[in-house]
């Protein structure tokens, strides 16, 4: 649609045409005129003699890349002659049209829609106009100069358009669906060449990140037609993987009242978008540390009020005490005197002017050579330039007259840290220098007392060089006095080898002041002494000694301890050979027991009568009490040699209950009595302690009460007393309705070999050695034992024992709680040198379903396992003959064949030495059973072995 040019227009074309004053004004007022009037598209003047096209100028929604080349390709596609006043073309969608202004001027004008017959009248008129304008008739000279201003003006534009094209940022003109012109920047910043633009937009949405897509395609598409200035940024994603931040602004391009086109830049802000995140960072930490200076400088606030507030009490009590301070000062018997770096005397208290002999009043402020003789006046200014000019204060001593004078000068500094005056102190010190004389003399009396002791005694200076050696040294060590002060080599003297010096340096060192240093000196013959030195130094200083110790000569102390020392050893190994004989007594004594125990068993399961069966049972129950009697001989010499140790391991106190409840029940049935077993529920079932001990202790506790009971319970108990992170005391209570203990034997039933009253050992049997090995047992324990009981009523047994918190109580609960699989048959090799054994438990292991393979020694099993012969598990007999338990145990799990070297292996002995059962988990065992077990021993230890399976 075209306007008609109205005769107010003309008249702003002829008015402008005139005002022009030369080509440059032509150009540049009434081309943007012409075409803000007509609504050209483009419009420029061509040159004929030059061939060039000046001052173009494009509308707002046209973009030419190269407008000059454009506007060259249009003209050469009109057939212009002189004659012809206007000629026209087509140019892509525009309407172009060229008009002679005179032989060498052209006008170029370009529209989107064709002249109207009534517009190209109006617009002629107006070309009229122009080709009467003073600039097309000049001479050549001037239009030469108009064209050269107007090609600097176009070498400006393509300067400008370079510079763009240079910019990193991206800009470029678009309608809604494609682009019209994208600037190179967008290939640096997109790593994407932009050609496909220029088609679609659908390439550029494919690499905006998957999360800013739809707000992105509303912003740039749907809102394409908002004649507002658009901004949006959004996240693209580069060729490479990489994740660039963009801010794009668009604006609109507005053409008869409609938007028609956009123009843009797109900037990369990956930069600034990582720099806002890290001051956001910052910004969170600083705000914390605000609050948290904030809050110190409130607390600081707080404390500076205050310290104003005690400022200000101590400037009134300042106040106050300067007239205090003044009259102190005067009070002081001493002179003091303030002097000048001139001698001056500035000020001087009330003793300063009677040494003078005038008033302070009358002396300040003049020399001090006016009432000094000039030898001291020159001495006294000696003094005060060395204070003045080294900074250091003086101390020294100077009889002036008949009395001594100990004087003190010190400097007076000004706030900026220059020294200006010094201040003398006259302190009289005869009577001190009488008392040193005094002090001098005793001091020589203490010298000659400490050469008279019969140790020996050293002291050192601040540098470790002697200062003091007494006649015992000399005496002792050979090294004189005169040899040994003020010597620096005498440390290397007396500790002559570099092994005895390293001990010296070491001991004292980490001399503690409690513990002497024991060490080793050369004396001057050669021969090594052994000195016990202690230093005396902090607890008895001596002036002039900076350290002093004295030495006893223990020589021949202790070459004694030596021969006591071997000694010793000759009895510790004593007790290793009665420790062996036991454990070799306790093996050869229980070996036959437990076969009289196992074959007893196996008879009462034969199918006996009811005359053999109380037979055989009286053998088992008599086999037992010899075992036990055993048990308690053995145990009671451990403890007494020393030789019992205790074994510390996470265990089931629930388990300890049910031992000792099965240990009992032939007992309790044979008498009728109530065993009852409570754990209250604050007591843990899993501890860390030693579960033999615990279990010896309680099952001998319970037999007795048992034992003792007639008729009525026996209750055993367990309940918390104390507990802490690291420690849990738990007290056992043993409560029967026996006969109970005599009150005057309640002190003595744990001495050894102690019964409660005579003939209790003939009507109830036992050895007095119970209650003995048990209080041992607990002590070691770190616990107590004591009984509260009445007789004809029964007795109360109470143990107190501090353990452990379980280490790994749910590892322990779900071993204890693991099975072998029912109907599972294990293929066992047994390994035992006693043929009655081999007998009993090959029976054991049949009836629990497993079969039994027997060997006579280590080295037939460990060719039976040689042969390819294969096991699930191995039970090994300790002490055998050939090759025992211990050493077969270390060549099974040595073997190169590792279904050999992993088999699973038991111990079997009839030791209790603990030593012998760590040491059998040493050589790789995995268990131990205890001769003689009984079948439930049996399964237990098999199914907490297999408990994996």
């Amino acid at each position: 649609m075209q306007y008609e040019i109205s005769k107010k227009d003309m008249l702003k074309i002829s008015t402008a045409i005139l005002e022009s004053r030369d080509m440059d004004s032509l150009l540049r007022e009434c081309l943007p005129l012409f075409m803000g009037l007509t609504q050209c598209s483009i419009i420029g003047l061509y040159c004929k003699s030059k061939q060039e096209v000046y001052h173009i100028s494009l509308a707002s929604g046209i973009f030419l890349e190269n407008p000059q080349n454009a506007c060259l390709e249009i003209l050469a596609q009109m057939e212009i002659e002189d004659e012809n006043f206007c000629v026209s073309t087509s140019y892509y969608s525009l309407h172009c049209y060229s008009f002679q202004l005179n032989n060498d001027w052209m006008l170029l004008v370009c529209l989107e829609n064709p002249f109207s017959p009534d517009f190209f009248q109006d617009f002629g008129l107006m070309v009229e106009l122009l080709r009467k304008a003073v600039f097309f008739h000049e001479d050549e000279k001037i239009a030469m100069i108009s064209s050269e201003r107007l090609q600097r003006l176009e070498e400006s534009e393509k300067t400008l358009l370079q510079l763009v094209e240079h910019i990193p940022s991206v800009f470029w003109v678009r309608d809604r669906n494609r682009m019209l012109y994208v600037s190179p920047g967008y290939e640096m910043l997109w790593g994407k060449n932009p050609d496909p633009l220029f088609s679609n937009l659908q390439d550029f949405y494919s690499t905006v990140h998957i999360n800013d897509q739809e707000r992105c395609f509303t912003c740039l598409h749907e809102e394409f037609f908002s004649i507002e200035e658009l901004e949006i940024e959004f996240r693209i994603v580069h060729p490479e993987g990489a994740i660039r931040w963009i801010r794009i602004k668009s604006y609109p391009i507005i053409e008869d009242d409609h938007v028609t086109k956009r123009v843009g830049i797109a900037e990369d802000i990956t930069f600034e978008k990582t720099m806002l995140l890290e001051l956001e960072r910052y910004r969170s930490r600083l705000s914390e540390m605000v609050k948290e200076k904030t809050l110190k400088l409130t607390r600081l606030n707080k404390m500076l009020q205050r310290e104003a507030e005690e400022r200000k009490q101590l400037q009134i009590k300042l106040i106050k005490s300067n007239a205090v301070f003044k009259s102190f000062i005067d009070s002081l018997v001493h002179p003091a005197l303030l002097v000048d770096y001139d001698g001056s005397i500035l000020a001087l208290n009330r003793a300063g002017a009677r040494a003078l002999g005038t008033s302070p009043e009358r002396i300040a402020g003049k020399s001090a050579c006016r009432f000094l003789e000039w030898e001291w006046f020159e001495y006294f200014m000696v003094k005060v330039q060395e204070v003045l000019c080294t900074g250091n204060p003086l101390r020294f001593k100077e009889k002036l007259g008949t009395a001594y004078f100990d004087i003190q000068v010190s400097p007076v500094s000004e706030p900026s840290g220059n020294i200006f005056q010094a201040v003398f102190y006259f302190n009289d010190i005869s009577e001190l220098v009488q008392v040193e004389d005094k002090l001098r003399r005793s001091w020589i009396r203490l010298c000659s007392v400490v050469d008279s002791l019969p140790v020996l005694v050293h002291a050192h200076d601040e540098a470790g060089n002697y200062v003091f050696w007494n006649k015992e040294s000399e005496r002792l060590l050979g090294y004189t006095a005169e040899e040994m002060i003020n010597n620096p080599q005498a440390f290397e003297i007396l500790y002559s080898d570099k092994d005895l010096r390293k001990k010296a340096l070491e001991c004292w060192d980490n001399y503690d002041g409690k513990t002497p240093c024991t060490l080793e000196v050369k004396d001057k013959s050669g021969r090594l002494k052994t000195i016990e030195w202690s230093r005396l130094s902090s607890k008895h200083p001596i002036p002039g000694w900076n350290e002093w110790e004295a030495g006893l000569d223990v020589t021949e102390k202790k070459a004694s301890e030596k021969q006591l020392m071997s000694t010793l050893k000759e009895a510790e190994k004593a007790s290793q050979i009665k420790s062996r004989f036991l454990a070799n007594i306790s093996h050869e004594v229980r070996t036959p027991i437990s076969g009289v125990i196992g074959l007893a068993s196996m008879l009462l399961k034969s199918g006996v009568d009811d005359d053999q069966k109380r037979k055989v049972q009286n053998i088992t129950h008599l086999a037992e009490y010899l075992l036990q009697i055993i048990n308690e001989i053995l145990d009671f010499s451990k403890l007494e040699f020393g030789s019992y140790s205790l074994e510390k391991k996470d265990f089931s106190l629930d388990n300890v209950f049910e031992s000792i409840t099965a240990s009992l029940y032939s007992q309790v049935q044979e008498k009728n009595v109530e065993l009852k077993v409570i754990r209250e529920d604050d007591v843990p079932e899993i501890l860390h302690g030693d579960e033999y001990s615990l279990k010896r202790i309680l099952l001998n506790l319970a037999a007795n009460a048992v034992k003792f009971t007639e008729a009525g319970n026996v209750i055993l108990k367990a309940s918390r007393l104390d507990s802490s992170r690291d420690k849990l005391e738990i007290q056992f209570t043993v409560l029967d309705s026996g006969v109970g203990i005599p009150v005057k034997m309640q002190e003595k039933i744990f001495e050894p070999f102690t019964q409660a009253e005579e003939g209790f050992s003939r009507r109830f049997g036992g050895t007095g050695l119970g209650l003995a090995i048990c209080k041992s047992l607990v002590e070691m324990m770190k616990g107590a034992v004591w009984v509260e009981s009445t007789p004809g009523e029964g007795s109360i047994f109470f143990v107190k024992i501090p353990f452990e918190p379980a280490q790994n109580p749910l590892e322990v609960s779900s071993i204890q709680q693991e099975q072998v699989p029912a109907g599972r048959s294990l293929n066992v090799l047994l390994v035992e040198d006693f043929p009655v054994n081999q007998e009993i438990m090959a029976h054991i292991l049949s009836e629990l379903g497993h079969k039994v393979t027997i060997m006579n020694n280590g080295r037939e099993a460990m060719e039976e396992l040689e042969r390819g012969n294969r096991y699930d598990l191995v039970l090994m007999d300790l002490q055998m003959p050939v090759m025992d338990g211990f050493e077969t145990t270390a060549h099974i799990r040595r073997h190169a064949d590792e279904s050999i070297s992993g088999v699973p292996i038991i111990a079997l002995t009839a030791h209790t030495v603990t030593s012998n059962i760590d040491y059998a988990y040493r050589v790789g065992m995995n268990g131990y059973l205890l001769k003689p077990a009984t079948p439930e021993e049996f399964r237990k230890t098999i199914d907490g072995l297999f408990n994996d399976t």
